[in-house]
């Protein structure tokens, strides 16, 4: 029987009005990763960035608390009931901002702590999926660190929160209402749809056929001998290979914000690539590029 089958046997079909929310197929595919390999921080998403002005503590920890009171995956647990992992959300007063003083450490100090708090195991059952530390230097010099399990964020949730938590911040600190793109659609009318589509004609026979596909002893794989292809030649088909200076990647990153971007860059065996991606609900959304 299948996790949501299981779910929904258990606790009924009205997620509406319900306390306990089940995962979705991706969550629950995730938690059994996690709990196969709880120390492996592989699905951990990271973002840091250095900060060199004053910063109002009270406004950031007000902007990190509406924007976890916005995603409620991001104060989300996953503790097991009826031997089935369930979503439990808590109070947004949960959110604490990580303040650490680091004014006598050096910066490679930082740096450690820095990579210490990204290779640290969520435990998923009693800990919130992501984490905001802010290592202070001086009165205007920080370190603003973002850990986040990808069983409470996606990529495209992961690109848009330090944006969002800048938008945020700047509106505590002068007392003015930020303007956040909009939500899609609730979470229990998803795993719900997802239940139903499996529930549906045809899908036993899909199933069938993925158990014979994948059945037997694993194919020999056949490595690649020409150097990693970058990610873009997912996005359009093509690669270009090519050296790009300072100013221009300056300039791509401004028109990524103007037009409420994303810019992604990477260099791997000496070859340069770039991508600008605009995100909208997903890849079958008509406006999705």
């Amino acid at each position: 029987m299948s996790y949501l089958k299981q779910f929904f046997s258990t606790y009924g079909k009205d997620l509406e009005n319900n306390q306990i929310l089940p995962l979705s197929n991706g969550q629950h595919a995730i938690w059994l990763e996690q709990q196969l390999y709880p120390n492996d921080t592989s699905n951990h998403f990271h973002f840091v960035a250095k900060i060199h002005e004053k910063l109002n503590l009270q406004a950031l920890q007000e902007a990190i608390r509406q924007l976890v009171d916005r995603h409620e995956s991001l104060r989300t647990i996953f503790p097991v009931s009826h031997g089935l992992p369930i979503r439990q959300l808590l109070p947004t007063s949960d959110i604490d901002l990580q303040v650490n003083n680091c004014t006598d450490l050096s910066e490679d100090a930082i740096k450690l702590q820095i990579q210490k708090n990204l290779e640290k195991p969520f435990d998923l059952s009693v800990e919130l999926p992501c984490k905001f530390i802010l290592y202070q230097q001086s009165e205007s010099e920080y370190y603003f660190q973002i850990v986040a399990h990808h069983i409470a964020i996606s990529l495209h949730g992961y690109v848009r929160l330090p944006a969002e938590i800048a938008k945020l911040y700047i509106s505590k600190r002068d007392g003015k209402e930020a303007k956040l793109p909009g939500q899609f659609g609730s979470y229990s009318a998803f795993v719900k749809n997802q239940y139903e589509r499996s529930q549906c004609d045809g899908c036993e026979a899909d199933k069938d056929y993925w158990k014979h596909y994948l059945s037997g002893s694993l194919p020999k794989p056949i490595l690649p001998t020409e150097p990693h292809t970058p990610s873009s030649s997912l996005i359009i088909k093509k690669t270009y290979c090519c050296d790009l200076d300072n100013n221009l990647v300056a300039k791509l990153k401004e028109i990524g914000l103007f037009h409420d971007a994303h810019f992604f860059s990477r260099n791997d065996r000496g070859f340069s690539s770039f991508a600008i991606a605009i995100y909208e609900t997903g890849r079958n959304y008509p406006g999705y590029s």
